[in-house]
Order: C-alpha cells, then structure tokens, then sequence
C-alpha cells in the first residue's frame, strides 16, 4: 500500500475519535498530503524555449492565386490565369489594342487604375473575340479608344464573361459583352456610341449610363436589368430583345424613348421621365406594371398589341397617358393631365384597336379622358374627373353605364359595371 493511502486510512480512524478543531486540523492535514501526492506523480512537460525563430505559416496571395503583373500596354494575354495592374498604363498603339485577350478563363484585375487610349486609333482598350470566354475584368478605369466600327472600352465578344467595377468614358463604346454576360457596378459616360451592350442571356445591373451617343443600355434576347439609371443618351434609355426584363430602374432626359422593347418583355417598378418621345414603347404581348411615366414628349406608355398595364401612374405627357393597340388589358392605373387643347391626346387612347379591356382606371383632368377608336372594346368601372372631353367612344364598343354622381352620400347607380363621372367641366 502507498504510503499517503496508508495515512489517509490511518486518520480515518482517528477521525471517528475527534471533534471540533481537532477535526479540522485534520482535515487541513489530509489535504495537504493530496496536494503533494499530485505534485510528486506529475510529469515534466519540457522547455517552454522555441527550437528556432518562428517562421510564416499563412500562405501569400501570389501562392494562393498566383498572379501575373501587366506593367505595359500593348499586352497579350495567352494563357488562362489571374492578371492584374501595376499602374496607370496608355497604348499608344495603332496596331494592337490595350490588352488582348487570347485564352480561356482569365481575370484582369485593373486595381483601381486607368487603362488610357489616344482617340482616334481604331484600337479597343480591352479586346476578347468570340474564340474565347469566360473573362473577368474588375476595378478600373477605360477612356479614350475611338476609331470606326466595332471599337470599345472593353469589347468582349465571347460568352459568359463578368465585368465589374469599371467605369468607361469617352470611347467610341463603352462596354459591350458576349452572351451570357454579367456586368455589374459599371459606368458609361460620354461615348461616342452605345453605352453599356450585353448579349443574349445577359445581366446588367447597379450600372449607370448618361450623355452617350446612342441607347444608355442595350442587351439581346432574354437578358434582364435591374437596379440601373440611364440619363440624357441620344438614342434610347434602354433598349431590350424580345424577352427581355427590366425592373426598379430609371430613364429620364433620352433623345428617344426612355424604355423600348421588342416583343413578350416584362417591365416593373421602373420610373421614366422627361424623355423625348414615348416612356415606354413596348412590342407586342408584353407586360407593364408598377410603373411611373410621367412628363414624356409624345405619349407616357405605348404599347403593341395583346399587352397588359396594370398599377402604373402616367401623368403630364404631351400626348396620351396610354396609347395601345389590340387585345391590351389596361387595368388599375392612373392617368392625369394628358394632353392639351392645342396637340390632342387622352389618358387612355386605344389607337385603332379591338379587344381591349380598360377597366377600374382613374382619369383626371386630361384633354379626353378616354379615347377609344377602334370597335369590340369594353370599358368599365373607371373614374373619371375634370377632363375637358369625358368619353369619346366609336361605335360597336361595349361600355359600363356613364354614371354621374348625384348629390349625398350615393353613387346613383346599381350597375356594378358603371363608369362614374365625378365632374365634368
């Protein structure tokens, strides 16, 4: 038996013999001898001193993703890999553009700095043709490559290609980009063309595009835009292929039409103003909702034929709120001070067309409040107010009783299908 068991028993049985401080004396002994017992079985844990100096153990970016420098323009790009600036680099080449881009899967990171062309070479800044794809350009600045026909900031031609952070000015283009792109967080100012193009199955968003020499944002079949600003273009705000979406984005102050798109788009919860002819001009079977047009140079919303208008307000345009063609839904909109005594114009306008249904719309203080020429349309439960011609209506069209509001608290008809008239100048 270990020695300090044996005393552990020893006092055990001297413990039933004590009270008081005696006991408690004992106790203190008792513990005292664990203590030692623990500290004698204890084993030496060795030198705290390093065997040497200390060395890194975190890997390096370069080890992580080895990284090639650009530290000149012209440069070619030959291999897939991570690329990345130096410093602010201009080409002075007529023969090649800034950097070109002949391989698979590479990035350029710019770093923040610009990437300077001198005007009229006919050399892009950034090029990738159509052979290759898959490229990422990042965080820099594109100006000054102009020249006739396909001359861009960047002109990226291959599919599915990201670029992001950039901002282009005064180029003949300033982005354009293959199918299935992402552009993302980019600037277009002061081309001397297009502003920002993308093509079929594309992604452009949170960019701005203002003052270029055509359409602020063009993208091809079945792209979408999101969260964007275009201002004061020569040509279009945006410009969409068929299929195309555009959401909470705004157009104001272009030459042209704010939104225009081809056939079977979908706008929502987009602003347009002050632009030089329609708002939106949209082809047919598209859809339009949640929008504000207003203060536009011919119409605030037209649209082709089988469309559908719901939840918008067009508002102080200089011809219609609405023009549409045949088979349009035009439903639960506002449509205010359209029109004038000297151009003509109406809230609602169905411009030669049959089959349209235009129900439960408010129409206040418009040259005609609605307008309809064209037969077979049917229009119901809309409010009108303080136009200077109500209704105008062809024949063969199918309207809601014209119910002028009698004085109380009534609304003088039982028709749950009537058009109520509040005042009429």
């Amino acid at each position: 038996m270990r020695w300090d068991c044996f005393v552990l028993l020893s006092l055990g049985e001297r413990r039933k013999k004590m009270t008081g401080s005696k006991r408690e004396n004992c106790l203190f002994v008792i513990l005292m001898w664990i203590m030692v017992g623990l500290f004698t079985n204890s084993h030496a844990q060795g030198t705290l001193a390093p065997p040497g100096t200390p060395a890194p153990t975190m890997k390096t970016l370069d080890q992580l993703e080895p990284r090639i420098p650009i530290k000149e323009a012209p440069f070619e790009i030959k291999e897939p890999g991570s690329y990345y600036f130096t410093k602010n680099l201009t080409n002075a080449s007529i023969t090649s553009p800034g950097i070109t881009v002949n391989a698979d899967n590479v990035t350029i990171d710019m770093c923040g700095f610009t990437l300077t062309g001198l005007g009229l070479r006919n050399q892009s800044g950034i090029y990738q043709s159509d052979s290759y794809h898959s490229l990422r350009i990042l965080n820099g600045k594109i100006m000054a490559f102009q020249g006739t026909g396909d001359i861009a900031g960047i002109i990226a031609v291959g599919k599915s290609n990201r670029i992001e952070n950039i901002q282009t000015f005064s180029n003949q283009i300033g982005i354009a980009s293959g199918d299935s792109s992402v552009i993302i967080g980019c600037t277009a100012v002061d081309n001397l063309d297009l502003g920002i193009y993308a093509g079929s199955g594309s992604v452009v968003t949170q960019c701005a595009s203002r003052n270029n020499a055509d359409d602020g944002i063009k993208v091809g079949e079945g792209s979408t835009i999101s969260g964007c600003a275009v201002r004061s273009n020569q040509g279009n705000g945006y410009d969409l292929d068929k299929g195309g979406v555009i959401f909470n984005s705004t157009a104001s102050f272009n030459n042209y039409n704010g939104i225009m798109t081809k056939e079977c788009c979908t706008i929502t919860n987009c602003s347009t103003t002050y632009n030089d002819l329609s708002g939106i001009s949209v082809n047919r079977n598209c859809n339009i909702s949640g929008c504000i047009s207003d203060y536009n140079e011919t119409n605030g919303i037209t649209t082709g034929n089988y469309s559908s208008v719901t939840d918008c307000e067009s508002s102080y345009n200089k011809l219609d709120g609405i023009n549409m063609k045949n088979g349009t839904k035009v439903m639960h909109n506002i449509f205010c001070q359209n029109g004038s005594v000297n151009v003509g114009g109406a809230g609602i306008h169905v411009d030669q067309g049959s089959y349209c249904r235009i129900q439960g719309n408010q129409v206040v203080e418009n040259f005609r409040g609605i307008y309809i020429e064209g037969a077979y349309n049917i229009t119901i439960q809309n409010t009108l107010a303080v136009n200077t011609i109500g209704i105008s209506i062809d024949a063969n069209n199918h309207t809601g009783t014209l119910s002028s509001l009698p004085s109380g608290s009534g609304v003088g008809t039982t028709d749950p299908w009537a058009n109520f008239i509040l005042y009429s100048p």
